[in-house]
């Protein structure tokens, strides 16, 4: 019979569902289950197809005294020898911490950005006054400190950045992509779809994702207004944020900005059908442009968009944050953080210079097949796991630095 793992996600609602998604898909053909507590809210729209979930109905975890017999509901419904806590969350590392400690699984912690980075910019009494208004609800980001200290309990750690490595040890795992499916699409089916979204006659600079405010995508549309160039369009391809909400309300951005993508309270499933159409939206970009801001929560990112835009074989502009720099290495530009200027330079360039444009995308696309695709980091992550299923020996924990 296959292994079987749990991965714990701290909230079935947030679009963090996502990174639970791709980690079974990696794992596969084993045997995964996602499990998570149900807020009242239910399933983050963009990921309801891509079930099965265990929904634990826990509306009171977010307080205290009843965390304590809420979260042990999560407990219950872990079945896996191996249980993935996603994220550095009072609700996931320690509860799969207990069930390390009782016997009942080997725990890996799993994160994608360093949730404590924007309490780490607060001052010590910005600290103290955050943690006494947060002091009765365990899952807001007063309790993450105290979570990230207990990582080094866990048999190892997954991580997507060397960031995260360095702060808490274990492995760097990309986010695979699919490479068959992420593939540049046929021309009729991205003729209609441009036609679709009245695109037709103008150059696309495409954002895939969820716009929050660290992911700079304002930067985009700035270079643009500093370009003056009335041919060029920003294509935001995810859900309709508070923060793009105010972006598309900017009267310099108006005009600028083209959004595939409904409200996060989407009833209808429109982002979940987008989400499923990914790459033929993708397809659309003359240009894909990661402006990430060069600050702590940054530094610790990886976003999966990258790797989906470079096996699309297109043209590809990030922020020198992070890990983009290395990956983008020989089949990308990278900017510094927060250089309008040189963005703005850099956009034109690659605007007007389609043959390198589309030798530099065929490239990226080689790349992420050779090293990021979703087999060869499936097979990287099952054999990082497959010890920890064995009854042979405990779990031992990476180096620490």
């Amino acid at each position: 019979m296959s292994p079987h793992i749990t991965i714990l996600c701290p909230d079935l609602r947030s679009p963090s569902l996502g990174a639970a998604v791709r980690l079974r898909e990696l794992l596969l053909p084993w045997a995964v289950d996602i499990v998570g507590p149900d807020f009242g809210g239910g399933v983050c729209s963009m990921y309801r197809h891509a079930g099965p979930f265990t929904v634990v109905p826990t509306n009171k975890l977010y307080r205290w005294p009843d965390f304590f017999w809420e979260s042990k509901k999560l407990e219950a419904a872990v079945r896996g020898r191996v249980v993935i806590a996603l994220k550095a969350y009072m609700n996931t590392v320690p509860v799969a911490l207990r069930l390390q400690q009782a016997g009942q699984a080997r725990a890996v912690v799993f994160l994608d950005e360093w949730d404590g980075a924007v309490l780490s910019e607060l001052s010590g009494w910005q600290r103290i006054t955050r943690l006494l208004r947060q002091a009765h609800h365990p899952l807001e980001d007063s309790y993450y400190p105290m979570v990230e200290r207990k990582i080094r309990e866990a048999a190892t750690v997954l991580s997507t950045t060397t960031f995260l490595q360095k702060k808490f040890g274990g492995h760097v795992i990309a986010m695979g992509v699919d490479v068959s499916r992420f593939a540049p699409r046929p021309a009729d089916v991205t003729v209609a779809l441009r036609r679709e979204m009245k695109l037709d006659g103008v150059r696309v600079i495409a954002f895939g994702g969820v716009v929050r405010p660290h992911k700079g995508v304002e930067q985009i549309l700035e270079a643009l207004v500093r370009l003056g160039r009335h041919d060029v369009v920003l294509l935001v391809i995810g859900p309709i944020t508070e923060h793009l909400e105010f972006l598309m309300n900017q009267p310099a951005y108006q005009s600028l900005i083209r959004v595939a993508g409904a409200p996060m309270k989407d009833a209808e499933g429109i982002n979940a059908a987008i989400s499923q159409r990914m790459p033929d939206y993708l397809d659309l970009a003359d240009l894909i442009v990661l402006p990430l801001i060069d600050n702590p929560l940054s530094r610790s990112q990886m976003p999966i968009k990258l790797f989906e835009a470079m096996t699309m074989a297109k043209p590809i502009i990030g922020s020198a944050v992070a890990d983009l720099p290395r990956v983008l290495d020989g089949c990308g530009w990278s900017v510094p953080p927060g250089d309008g200027q040189k963005l703005a330079e850099t956009i034109a360039y690659v605007l007007d210079h389609p043959d390198e444009a589309k030798t530099t995308g065929e490239a990226a696309r080689a790349k992420c097949t050779n090293v990021y695709s979703r087999a060869v980091a499936g097979e990287k992550l099952k054999s990082i796991l497959q010890p920890l299923l064995s009854d042979e020996g405990q779990p031992v924990m990476a180096n620490l630095q």
